[in-house]
C-alpha cells in the first residue's frame, strides 16, 4: 500500500492445489527506468522463486512500463500509472500459480475487512519529516485497530529505509486474524538493499522447517479434565501401572494419546456434529412439539457450551497468559495470542560461531546442543584457589532439626498447590493442574516418592530431566546468545525443590549479607543502582588529592557458569547437615537437559556447571 496515493489492495485467495511456492515480494524501487532496475529485479526473481511481485514508485508509464514488465517474465499484471514523476504501482504475477481479486478503494473509504487480508505498507522516506509529526495516519491507525490487524514482524535487517543519516523501518506487512489463522507459518524477511534506499520485503507463506515436528514432546491438555469419562479412565489406568509416581505419569502418556483420539475427539468435529444435530432437532420441533426432542435439545446445548469452555481452556493454556481471570471465554483472543507467540519464537535460521547461517532442523539442533554444552561446561578450577572466610554464623541445633524433620503430607500438598495450575510443564508434559485435580488418587504415590528422595538423598533420573526452551531477547535474533533459555522442570521435581526452599527460607537472613539485594524477598536490585549513582557523583565532585577508581565486573551468565564444587563448599561452610547437602547437590548436579527448538527435542546432554 502506497500511503501517499489512492490505495489499491489485492486479496490473494488460497488455492486448494498448493502448487505454487508461496513467496511474494514488495519493493519501493524509486525508479524503474534504469538498466540496474531490470538486473536487480531479475536477480530477485531468480533467487527467491517469486509467485507475486509488487513494485512501488516505478516512475515510468505507457509503452516503456509495459516493455519493462514483459521483460521480467510475469504473465499477468495490474498497473497504476504515476502522476508526473511521482508514484506508480505495479502488481505482477503468474496466472498458473496465483489467483487474485481486485478491490478499488479511494479517499477515506477503507471498508470493513471480513475475509482473508494481507496488506503491505510502504511509507515514503521523503515524507518522513512531516509524516511522523502530523495526523495524516490517524484514519489508517483507526482502521488498523478496528479491524484487529497484526504486524507480521520480520527477520533480517532491523531497518528498511535509510538516507545514510537516518534509519527507519518504513516498510512492513500486516494481516487480519483470519489470514493469520490460515497462514500460521507465514513470516517476513527484509532482503538486502541494492538499487533502492528501501529494502525489498519478502513474504513467505510457509516455513522452510516442518510445521509438524517428528519429535514433539507430549503435552497434557487441561481441557481433558472436563470430559465426563476422564476421572474414571485415569483412576483405572493409574492403578494398573507399577512403580513410583514418576513412572506412573510416564506410563499414562500413550494411554492418554489413545484416549484423546478415540474418546475425547477433535473439538471442531465434535462442535460440528452437535450443531448439525441441533439444526435437525430444531427443524423437527417447528413441525410440532415433542417432549423427547426438547429435552435432547437442552442436553445438546449444554454439551455445546461445555465444548466452548474446553476450547477456551485449550487456547488459554497455549497462550501462556497470566492476567486474565478464570471463566473468560475469549477464544479468538487466546488463539491470536498463541499464534503470535508461536511465530515470534520460531527459529528459521541462526549464525554459528563462524558467522555462517544455519537453516536446517538438524543443524539448528546441533547448534543449540553445542552452545549449551560449552555454556554449562566446567573450566579448569583449582580447588585450593577458593578460600571462603569463616564469616558464617554457627549453626543452631534448631535449624538442623528443622531441616531434617520427617516430611509431612501437608508440606507436599502445599508445595504442589502453590505451583500455577497452567504453568508450562517439564519434559514429561504433566502440569500441576493434573496432580491437583487427581490429588485423592495420586497423593500416596507422590508422598512415597518425595519421602524416599529426602531419606536417600538421591533423585530418579527421569525426575531431574529438564527442558530448555528459547525465548528471544530481541526482535529477529541471529545467534544463540540472543535467546533467553528457560528451564522447565518436571512438576514432581518442583514439589521437592519447593519443600527444600520452604525449609531454608526462615534462616536465609542469617547467611545472606545485607548488601545482597537481588533474588532476596523484600529487597530490590534498584537499591544498588542508586548506590552506584551516588558513588559516581562523589567521584565527579571530589576535589581532593585522594584518588578513587570504579571496577565493573561483567558477570554475564554467572548462574550458568557457577562451579558445583564451590556450591558444595559453601553449603558445608554453612554447617548444613550432610544429608541435606547431599540432596541439594543431587538437585544441582544430576540434571539432564534437552533443548526444545521449533517444537522438536534435541538429544540429551549433561552439564558440568551452573544452576537453574
Amino acid at each position: 500500500m502506497d500511503m501517499s496515493k489512492g490505495q489499491q489492495i489485492f486479496s490473494q485467495e488460497k488455492t486448494t492445489s498448493h502448487a505454487f511456492n508461496n513467496v511474494e515480494v514488495s519493493w519501493n524501487v524509486r525508479g524503474a527506468a534504469c538498466t540496474s532496475f531490470q538486473n536487480n529485479v531479475a536477480e530477485l526473481i531468480r533467487g527467491n522463486r517469486l509467485d507475486l511481485l509488487f513494485i512501488c514508485e516505478p516512475r515510468i508509464s505507457g509503452k516503456k512500463a509495459l516493455d519493462m514488465i514483459k521483460s521480467l517474465g510475469f504473465s499477468s499484471y495490474e498497473i497504476v500509472d504515476p502522476v508526473g514523476f511521482s508514484g506508480g504501482l505495479w502488481l505482477l504475477w503468474n496466472d498458473t500459480k496465483s489467483m487474485l481479486n481486485r478491490v478499488e478503494l479511494s479517499g477515506r473509504n477503507y471498508g470493513i475487512i471480513s475475509s482473508l487480508w494481507l496488506v503491505v505498507i510502504n511509507y515514503h522516506g521523503c515524507l518522513l519529516g512531516t509524516l511522523m509529526r502530523c495526523c495524516i495516519l490517524k484514519d489508517f491507525k483507526r482502521w488498523f485497530t478496528e479491524n484487529e490487524m497484526i504486524d507480521l514482524g520480520y527477520s533480517g535487517p532491523r531497518f528498511t529505509w535509510t538516507n545514510n543519516r537516518v534509519f527507519k523501518r518504513l516498510d512492513r506487512a500486516v494481516c487480519n486474524l483470519k489470514w493469520r489463522q490460515m497462514f500460521a507459518e507465514a513470516h517476513v524477511v527484509h532482503l538486502p538493499r541494492t538499487k533502492s534506499d528501501h529494502c525489498p520485503i519478502k513474504i513467505c507463506l510457509q516455513s522452510r522447517l516442518s510445521s509438524t515436528p517428528n519429535d514433539r514432546p507430549f503435552r497434557f491438555e487441561a481441557m481433558w479434565m472436563q470430559h465426563e469419562s476422564f476421572k474414571d479412565f485415569i483412576g483405572q489406568r493409574w492403578g494398573q501401572i507399577s512403580g513410583s509416581a514418576m513412572d506412573k505419569s510416564y506410563g499414562l502418556i500413550e494411554s492418554l494419546k489413545l484416549w484423546n483420539r478415540s474418546v475425547f475427539g477433535h473439538l471442531k468435529q465434535r462442535k460440528a456434529r452437535i450443531l448439525a444435530r441441533l439444526a435437525g432437532i430444531q427443524i423437527a420441533l417447528c413441525q410440532g412439539p415433542n417432549r423427547f426432542l426438547s429435552q435432547l435439545e437442552c442436553f445438546l446445548v449444554q454439551d455445546f457450551n461445555s465444548l466452548l469452555d474446553q476450547e477456551a481452556l485449550f487456547w488459554k493454556q497455549k497462550s501462556r497468559l497470566k492476567w486474565l481471570q478464570e471463566g473468560d471465554r475469549n477464544t479468538n483472543f487466546f488463539h491470536m495470542t498463541t499464534l503470535i507467540r508461536r511465530r515470534r519464537n520460531k527459529v528459521e535460521r541462526l549464525k554459528d560461531d563462524n558467522g555462517v547461517w544455519v537453516e536446517t532442523a538438524d543443524s539448528l539442533k546441533a547448534l543449540a546442543i553445542n552452545f549449551f554444552t560449552k555454556l554449562f561446561s566446567q573450566g579448569q578450577v583449582d580447588s585450593n584457589s577458593v578460600i571462603i572466610p569463616n564469616l558464617f554464623p554457627c549453626m543452631d541445633p534448631v535449624i538442623v532439626s528443622n531441616l531434617l524433620r520427617p516430611i509431612e503430607m501437608s508440606e507436599i500438598k502445599t508445595s504442589l498447590f502453590n505451583i500455577g495450575h497452567l504453568k508450562a510443564p517439564g519434559i514429561d508434559g504433566f502440569p500441576s493442574s493434573f496432580y491437583q485435580n487427581q490429588w485423592s488418587l495420586c497423593a500416596k504415590d507422590i508422598g512415597d516418592l518425595v519421602c524416599k528422595v529426602f531419606q536417600e538423598g538421591i533423585l530418579l533420573e527421569r525426575l531431574n530431566e529438564t527442558l530448555i526452551t528459547l525465548v528471544p531477547k530481541l526482535d529477529s535474533p541471529q545467534t544463540m546468545a540472543q535467546f533467553r533459555p528457560i528451564s522447565l522442570c518436571c512438576t514432581l521435581y518442583k514439589v521437592i525443590s519447593k519443600i527444600i526452599v520452604a525449609r531454608l527460607r526462615p534462616f536465609m537472613g542469617r547467611w545472606i549479607s545485607p548488601h545482597q539485594v537481588s533474588f532476596v524477598t523484600g529487597r530490590q536490585i534498584i537499591d544498588n543502582i542508586v548506590i552506584v549513582q551516588e558513588l559516581m557523583h562523589k567521584f565527579q565532585a571530589s576535589k581532593g588529592r585522594k584518588g578513587f577508581f570504579a571496577w565493573k565486573i561483567d558477570l554475564s551468565k554467572a548462574y550458568d557458569r557457577l562451579n558445583w564444587q564451590f556450591v558444595e563448599q559453601v553449603l558445608y561452610e554453612l554447617a548444613l547437615p550432610p544429608q541435606f547437602i547431599k540432596l541439594s547437590m543431587a538437585c544441582v548436579s544430576t540434571v539432564k537437559y534437552k533443548v526444545c527448538i521449533n517444537g522438536e527435542l534435541t538429544e540429551a546432554f549433561y552439564p558440568g556447571s551452573g544452576i537453574r
